[in-house]
C-alpha cells in the first residue's frame, strides 16, 4: 500500500499495480508496473530511485516495468 500510494503520487503516472512475491534469498520481494502518460519522461530507475528516498527499503520495488499509455 505505500509503494503503490508513493507512485501514484509521482507526476505522469496513471495508473500502478504493485505486488510482493516469495524470494527463497530474502524472504519477500515487491515489483511494480507503472502505467506513464504520453507525455512523461520519466524511467524505470528514476521511479525506483524516488521511492528509495521516500519509502523503507523493504516495500520499495526491486523491478519497475513501465507501460507508456
Amino acid at each position: 500500500a505505500l509503494a503503490h500510494a508513493a507512485i501514484i503520487e509521482l507526476e505522469g503516472v496513471a495508473w500502478a499495480h504493485v505486488v510482493a512475491f516469495s524470494n527463497v534469498h530474502v524472504g519477500r520481494e515487491v515489483g511494480a508496473v507503472v502505467g506513464i502518460r504520453p507525455e512523461c519522461r520519466l524511467t524505470a530507475e528514476q521511479i525506483r530511485s524516488e521511492l528509495l528516498r521516500t519509502l523503507p527499503f523493504a516495500v520499495t520495488p526491486k523491478v519497475v516495468l513501465l507501460h507508456r499509455q
